[in-house]
């Protein structure tokens, strides 16, 4: 059966798309099963979670308030993320990379939000012990002085990083759809041409070319 070719003369790629969105989709459920699911962190990621979260608050000290830079560990570890998101979806139109990495937005998201409702109990073990705790200090007698806003707070944060994840495994299955239906479609209109019937040149060429006229 004739195959479709593309703009460029290449065939179109439906087989690889498919399977490239397929496991992003179960990624970004596996993802949220961590997250949402277990609460606990996802593997590997949490490591590239604390990295950045240090990383904000290493340069936000020397410059920001200190609401602010003890804020910048949480929002940078949700920013950077968010930020390769917007780069797979402006520059790359990638919509396998954009799905991953706002699902990955919405688990540190999740993670900020355990992080937020343990503000006023200090239970998480942290690497600068229970006085360095980020958003205790943030909704503490220094900073808003309200402990009890902490919870609302993170059940907000919770909600935002769940509905990523969701927006995200939407984003796959809705691209399996598109690529199956135009799979579907470029079969059916290769079978529809290869039934065409093949017609003659109209002025073919004679035997003898003494008949050409002159």
């Amino acid at each position: 059966m004739p195959i479709l070719v593309g703009m460029d003369g290449t065939p179109p790629r439906y087989p690889a798309r498919i399977a490239a969105l397929t496991v992003a989709a179960m990624a970004c459920l596996t993802m949220g099963f961590f997250a949402f699911v277990r609460h606990e962190q996802v593997p590997l990621l949490w490591a590239a979670d604390l990295g950045f979260h240090e990383l904000g608050h290493m340069l936000a000290m020397s410059w920001a308030p200190p609401v602010v830079a003890a804020a910048a560990g949480s929002l940078a570890q949700v920013a950077v993320p968010l930020g390769l998101a917007a780069y797979f979806a402006i520059a790359r139109k990638d919509r396998t990379g954009l799905s991953l990495t706002l699902a990955w937005a919405g688990t540190s998201m999740a993670n900020v939000a355990t992080y937020i409702a343990d503000a006023p109990y200090r239970q998480l073990p942290l690497l600068g012990g229970p006085d360095g705790h980020d958003w205790a200090f943030i909704f503490g007698p220094a900073g808003f002085d309200d402990l009890r806003a902490s919870g609302p707070f993170s059940i907000a944060v919770w909600i935002a990083g769940g509905s990523l994840v969701v927006v995200a495994t939407g984003m796959c299955l809705y691209g399996i759809f598109r690529e199956v239906a135009g799979q579907r479609a470029a079969t059916r209109e290769a079978a529809r041409l290869s039934a065409l019937p093949r017609h003659e040149p109209r002025n073919p060429v004679p035997d003898d070319p003494s008949r050409l006229s002159p």
